[in-house]
Order: structure tokens, then C-alpha cells, then sequence
């Protein structure tokens, strides 16, 4: 029963990890419960040392992939954020060292690449 579920349980890592590099996040929520059902039922009939070695790297690697594509979101927002900052204009100090806003002229038309 153990090898089972242990073969079960790889398999939807890979899934999962398979859905976090596409980036279709969304269907992540969906595996958790087989994922929890799973732990469970390894909790009741424990696996060999090198298969619970094998599914530790897996649910680390998976985890790495998560932290990542966080920071990746994270640092996209703070860069859309400082390009909208710029847009409405940009701080700069006169001679008399008074903080003044310059305004930016927005163009006509914008080109997307």
C-alpha cells in the first residue's frame, strides 16, 4: 500500500511541478486536498528511507519553484509600480534646494513591442 500511495504522491509532484513552470497556478489549489489525502494515508503505512528521501527533494524542489515565481511576481509589481511612478512625473530639487515635481507629457500614441 505504501509503494502506492508513495507512486501516487510523486506523481502529482510532477504535476504540480509541471503546473508551476507554466505558470498555470490556478490549478494548484485543486491538488491540495489529493495532496493532504496522500500525506495522510504515508503517515499510516510509512515508506522506505530512499522513497521518503526521493519525495523530500520533490516537494523541496517544488517549493524553490514557488518561492521563485513569488519573487518574479513581486518584483514585476514593483517595477510596473516605479514605471507608473515615472509616468506621472519625477522629483528633482531647484537651486535653492526645494523639492519640486516635473511633470511628464504624455504621448499620443503608445508603441508595444
Amino acid at each position: 500500500m505504501a509503494e502506492n500511495t508513495t507512486s501516487a504522491l510523486l506523481d502529482l509532484l510532477e504535476t504540480e511541478r509541471a503546473a508551476i513552470l507554466a505558470g498555470q497556478f490556478d490549478s494548484l489549489a485543486p491538488l491540495a486536498p489529493r495532496k493532504e489525502a496522500l500525506f495522510a494515508a504515508l503517515a499510516q503505512a510509512p515508506a522506505d528511507p530512499a522513497t521518503l528521501d526521493r519525495l523530500g527533494r520533490s516537494l523541496t524542489h517544488n517549493q524553490s519553484l514557488l518561492e521563485a515565481a513569488i519573487l518574479g511576481v513581486r518584483d514585476a509589481a514593483a517595477r510596473l509600480d516605479h514605471v507608473n511612478t515615472l509616468r506621472q512625473g519625477f522629483a528633482t530639487y531647484d537651486s535653492a534646494g526645494q523639492k519640486s515635481t516635473v511633470a511628464t507629457a504624455r504621448p499620443a500614441f503608445e508603441r508595444k513591442a
